[in-house]
């Protein structure tokens, strides 16, 4: 049996800034008989508070969240996050989000990943810009028939 973590208990755990919900966390991430995983959509969620409300720096923010995946407790496939945290954390134009959306379209093999953000499109390879002639060269589905 497996549990998930929501973001708040997820800050909690990091930041020990309210220390009863951060011993209620402790002890989540810590039962080793009932294991916990974090969605993708937390851990995002969490490095944006990490960088917006709390005023840490990219790095940080990725330390302290690796530091959680890599928990003996914590179970799950981070491959896809990582990889969108450590190219995050060296683009301080781009947001997490947009460097999560064009590390998963690689990794799902579905690219280019379109886009209207030209600095997403100049920044990853992943990522495409979508003009109108980008749209010229796709045949859909149902002119196929």
């Amino acid at each position: 049996m497996t549990a998930s973590i929501d973001t708040n208990v997820l800050l909690r755990l990091i930041l020990d800034d309210v220390p009863a919900q951060q011993a209620v966390a402790e002890q989540l991430f810590g039962d080793m008989e009932y294991p916990v995983t974090l969605d993708d959509q937390a851990i995002i969620e969490a490095a944006f508070a990490l960088e917006h409300h709390y005023k840490a720096a990219r790095v940080s923010c990725m330390t302290m969240l690796v530091a959680v995946m890599d928990l003996p407790t914590v179970i799950g496939d981070y491959h896809v996050i990582r990889e969108a945290m450590e190219f995050w954390s060296i683009h301080p134009k781009l947001s997490l989000v947009d460097c999560y959306l064009a590390y998963k379209a690689a990794a799902i093999r579905a690219t280019p990943l379109w886009t209207f953000d030209q600095k997403l499109a100049n920044q990853h390879p992943a990522a495409q810009l979508a003009t109108d002639s980008s749209t010229k060269s796709i045949t859909r589905v149902d002119e196929q028939s």
